[in-house]
């Protein structure tokens, strides 16, 4: 037995401590004859700053801590205001929305049931293509100026407005002095079917002069003129002379200048201080309808709701209208007057002698070779700037 080796129990015990360096005492945890399981161990509870309130109910022993939901506000505050003024703010865009709407078309509905309407016999012609209008102005002098020779209502102006279908616009003046032949009447001024037949005779006379269907007839008498202008503030016009004429009540130094209704009606009438006479008249009748219609659909009028009332209730008073004729057709024949003057498509027809002398008095005569073939291109949509050239032998 030698040889074998004692066992492990014998084995001489080298490194074991002495007994005055023993090893530290075990965790408290860890003392004792038996450890207590985790559901009788001593519960240790927290009290929160919360739960020291007065009147606080106490927290319930091993209730997870509570937390705001997700996406409230800091302290717990609910989305409900938030959602409340969601609601409002979708509430004030609905009714924002619906006024911009019914705005313009309460206006629109306004001016069209106050217009004055008439039989002006329109739709009657030879149904040519295209849309035409009849813009005349009425030169009644009831209350007006006295020193005007001119007696009875007569059309101071008439202008012819035709939107061809290739898109093309035209604004033709017929000079008041024009010599035609009167339905039933026989041959006279322009202006006397006016006087004699109203817009109906007119319209008539207009149409076997030009071979045009006139599809919409607007009357503007001189005091609409005025307000017109003065609703929208005044309109810029240009003239290159000084007048001083008693008649028209026109007074106007060379130059551009804001014009008010007064001083642009005056401006629309004048013709004994011109030299060119009812040609000059003409062009500056188209120039304050060209303003007016620049300015009235210039982003200045458009986007101003008290800019719209005083034009809207200024044009409903003004306008007289065929029975065809609706506001939103005058909308459209503003347009066209733009177009034509911003095209250059405007003027009168080719004239052979402007003042010829006949028992009806002084008269205007067309071109009998250059005339029809100018209204033939206006009905096509083929006229240029330079068939609108006044020139006369």
């Amino acid at each position: 037995m030698s040889g074998q080796s004692p066992p492990p129990s014998f084995e001489p015990q080298q490194g074991r401590a002495r007994p005055s360096q023993a090893s530290p005492p075990p965790p408290a945890e860890a003392q004792g004859s038996t450890a207590l399981p985790p559901a009788f161990a001593p519960q240790i509870k927290r009290v929160s700053a919360a739960d020291r309130r007065p009147g606080a109910a106490p927290a319930q022993a091993g209730a997870p801590p509570r937390t705001p939901p997700s996406g409230s506000p800091v302290g717990g505050a609910s989305g409900a205001p938030r959602r409340k003024k969601r609601g409002v703010l979708k509430t004030l865009t609905l009714l924002l929305l619906v006024a911009v709407i019914a705005w313009p078309v309460g206006l629109v509905l306004y001016i069209d049931r106050s217009m004055t309407r008439i039989d002006a016999g329109t739709g009657r012609g030879p149904g040519t293509e295209g849309t035409t209008y009849l813009f005349a102005g009425s030169d009644s002098r009831a209350g007006w100026n006295e020193e005007d020779p001119t007696e009875g209502e007569r059309s101071d102006s008439a202008i012819l407005i035709h939107k061809a279908t290739n898109g093309q616009v035209s604004m033709v003046s017929i000079p008041r002095d024009t010599y035609v032949d009167l339905p039933g009447y026989g041959w006279n001024k322009f202006n006397a079917a006016f006087s004699w037949g109203g817009p109906a005779l007119m319209v008539q006379t207009a149409e076997q002069l030009t071979g045009l269907s006139i599809d919409h007839y607007v009357q503007i008498g001189m005091s609409g003129v005025s307000e017109i202008v003065d609703a929208l503030g005044g309109v810029e016009l240009c003239w290159d002379a000084d007048v001083s004429d008693p008649y028209s009540g026109m007074e106007w130094t060379s130059g551009c200048h804001t014009a008010d209704g007064e001083e642009a009606l005056a401006f629309s009438r004048m013709r004994y201080a011109d030299p060119t006479g009812d040609i000059g008249r003409t062009l500056r009748q188209r120039q304050v309808l060209g303003a007016i219609s620049s300015k009235a659909l210039s982003p200045a009028t458009l986007l101003n709701p008290l800019e719209q009332a005083r034009l809207g209730k200024a044009a409903a008073q003004a306008l007289t209208v065929g029975e065809r004729t609706h506001a939103w057709d005058v909308a459209f024949l503003l347009l066209a007057m733009r177009k034509a003057t911003a095209d250059g498509l405007v003027g009168a027809p080719p004239i052979s002698d402007p003042n010829l002398s006949t028992d009806v008095g002084s008269v205007m005569i067309l071109d009998e070779t250059r005339a029809p073939e100018f209204f033939r291109k206006m009905a096509a949509g083929q006229l240029t700037p330079e068939d609108f050239a006044v020139s006369w032998d």
